[in-house]
Order: C-alpha cells, then sequence, then structure tokens
C-alpha cells in the first residue's frame, strides 16, 4: 500500500480549510491561496489577509539551497586545480578540510537559514490566527508540518489555516477533494497502489510518469458514496386473549 503523507488535510465539520503551501517539490507558501471563508466579515477578512499575506512574502522557498548545490560541482574543480610551488601533503590536508567546510556551509548553512526565517513568520501567522479567533469566536487553528530542518525523507513542508464551524451552524462532513500519496520503495511510473481516502475509502491509483519511489505525488478524490437509509416499519403486537 502507498505510504500517505500525515500532514492533516481535514476540513472542519461546518468550517474551512485554506492551503498556504501544498505539498510538493520545490514549492514555497503563496499568498495567492489566501481566499475568504463565506462566513466571515469583510472587515475582519481584510486585517488578517493583510498580515497572512506579508508574512507569506517574506518567506524562502527551496531556492537558496538549491543554488548552493550547483555552485558545488565548480567549487570542487577549482580546490582541486594544482597549486604550484606548495608541498603535495599539505596541499592534501588543506584541499581536504576547506571542502569539508564548504559542504557543510553550502549544504546545510542555506536550510537552516531558511527554515529560521521561515519559523519567524510561522509566529506572525500563527498569532493573526488567535487574534481573529478572538475576535470572532471562530476556532482557527494554524497547521504545519515538515517545516523544520530535520523532516523524513521525501516529505515537503505543509502550511494550512483550518478554520472551524460557525456557531449555529450544523456540522456537515467535508473531505478534501485531493490527497498526497508517496511512492514507496520498489515502485515506479505505471505501477498500481492500493490507498485509504480521508472518507475510508479504498482507492487503486497509478503511479504517473516521471514519479521515481520516494516522490509524492496528487491524486484526485471522487465525492464520497452516501450511505442509503433503510426504513425499517414496526409491525404493531397485538395481544390476543385466550377463551
Amino acid at each position: 500500500m502507498g505510504g500517505i503523507h500525515s500532514a492533516d488535510t481535514s476540513i472542519p465539520a461546518g468550517g474551512a480549510l485554506i492551503m498556504l503551501q501544498r505539498q510538493g517539490c520545490c514549492s514555497k507558501p503563496e499568498s495567492s491561496l489566501l481566499e475568504k471563508p463565506p462566513f466571515l466579515s469583510d472587515q475582519h477578512w481584510v486585517t488578517f489577509h493583510s498580515k497572512v499575506s506579508t508574512a507569506i512574502s517574506k518567506m524562502w522557498g527551496p531556492k537558496l539551497a538549491l543554488m548552493c548545490l550547483l555552485a558545488i560541482p565548480v567549487i570542487l574543480v577549482s580546490m582541486h586545480a594544482p597549486i604550484p610551488g606548495k608541498g603535495h601533503t599539505a596541499v592534501t590536508i588543506v584541499k581536504a578540510v576547506v571542502e569539508h567546510l564548504l559542504f557543510f556551509a553550502l549544504i546545510v548553512g542555506p536550510r537552516m537559514i531558511t527554515v529560521k526565517k521561515n519559523e519567524k513568520q510561522d509566529t506572525v501567522i500563527r498569532d493573526a490566527c488567535a487574534e481573529l479567533s478572538k475576535q470572532t469566536g471562530i476556532s482557527i487553528e494554524y497547521r504545519t508540518r515538515y517545516t523544520g530542518f530535520c523532516r523524513p525523507k521525501g516529505a515537503q513542508p505543509f502550511r494550512a489555516i483550518a478554520f472551524g464551524p460557525v456557531a449555529g451552524q450544523a456540522p456537515v462532513p467535508v473531505f478534501p477533494s485531493v490527497m498526497s500519496v508517496q511512492v514507496p520503495q520498489g515502485s515506479g511510473p505505471g505501477t498500481k497502489l492500493q490507498v485509504q481516502s480521508p472518507s475510508g475509502q479504498i482507492l487503486e491509483v497509478v503511479v504517473p510518469p516521471g514519479t521515481s519511489a520516494g516522490q509524492i505525488f496528487q491524486v484526485s478524490l471522487p465525492a464520497p458514496t452516501p450511505v442509503a437509509a433503510t426504513l425499517v416499519v414496526a409491525t404493531p403486537f397485538i395481544a390476543v386473549e385466550g377463551p
């Protein structure tokens, strides 16, 4: 069975879910995904939207880390160029130390800087959600997953805002229209996988072309099958007295 990304994409009953960062390779938070839930007033939404969109604009994506990775081959070539007039052993030791330092600086450094910068903006968004919740009385949760420095192999960052049900509104079960599926080891394009949707349905999906083991792809979910109600008519029991 395919591994399902563990980010919580469920929509609160009677509420709404706003995706700020969809799971995918090289994805980053996008302010264009901010859409006002129908039960929020324009007055509350304008202030909230301004704070959240400003925080998102200050977030960094994986571009810095990718640019540093591309620079590694160039640096390695220059490091292995012969240096005239220097002792072979001393030069080798110095090069080895410098190479290790460069690898750390170019691989670990950019990602750590990006994570720290984005964590500050996550705090701003979380505070904005708490403020809006206090003003409206609506339960608002800022969901984040895999946004730290350490995360499982193949996992991608996830950010979303979940709005709870409006007071007085009957809860209606709502399920996401898409889900993320991680390709298991030993599988590839064309492989058929069985996955379980959030509504409990078992689906058969096919790994799309260009997707290898460990990568994640999106699957469109069918509408949950309604359960037919059975009307049971009770037969009245009439006691009959004997003669």
